[in-house]
């Protein structure tokens, strides 16, 4: 599917732009999203072909796991049922928006285990996955009608600057078949910094931040 450039500002042609994202990630193929931040990449975490394509598009090397993007605070904790009390309470009041949390997602009963195991490689390489509930409508309502979350990461190479701007997606990943932008006016967006933490029992680490917060480790 070529790129396709839309007006998210219309309501109607919003809704078939949900409408043709649902169907392109359906359909095993990639699609750039606008998020709280920047703009993000995403496949059907279901489908291990169009993470693999997701990988080799995003130039990611072995080991840089890819972020589960879920509809909802429950549907995250079904993927990792052995929260910590601090990675709920994350979780509750930070979800949806920009944060990441990188749970523990060897638990048995954990969803994770239901996808292939590229996929699970892609996600969770060292059985550790990062959970984001993200807070941009556009993508939230794609999830709410989607059978199973997606994998996502910048739209833009890895070791390349964030992309803020359609224009900016397609100046990094060019506009091939394997992928399509069902959101491309959606206008220029913050850059600022998602936050990710580390949430282990009573303890949570600090991954990733914007300026003028803390990082380090944290009491619970």
């Amino acid at each position: 599917m070529p790129l396709v450039l839309s007006d998210p500002r219309s309501a109607d042609d919003e809704r078939d732009m949900i409408d043709r994202a649902v169907r392109a990630l359906a359909e095993g193929k990639l699609v750039a999203f606008p998020t709280e931040t920047v703009y993000g990449i995403a496949a059907d975490a279901s489908q291990e072909a169009a993470v693999a394509r997701l990988l080799q598009i995003k130039g990611r090397r072995p080991g840089q796991p890819l972020t589960l993007a879920v509809k909802s605070v429950a549907a995250a904790f079904d993927y990792c049922p052995d929260v910590s009390p601090v990675g709920r309470r994350l979780g509750r009041r930070c979800w949806p928006g920009p944060l990441t949390l990188v749970l523990n997602g060897s638990h048995l009963e954990g969803q994770l285990g239901r996808f292939a195991p590229r996929v699970r490689q892609a996600v969770a390489p060292a059985d550790f996955v990062g959970l984001r509930v993200p807070d941009h409508r556009f993508l939230l309502e794609t999830l709410q009608r989607l059978p199973a979350p997606v994998t996502l990461t910048s739209a833009n190479r890895s070791g390349q600057p964030d992309a803020v701007s359609a224009e900016e997606v397609v100046e990094a990943l060019g506009t091939t078949s394997t992928w399509c932008s069902a959101t491309a006016a959606a206008g220029t967006l913050s850059r600022l910094p998602s936050s990710g933490f580390r949430a282990v029992k009573w303890r949570f680490s600090v991954r990733a931040c914007s300026a003028n917060r803390p990082s380090g480790v944290l009491p619970a």
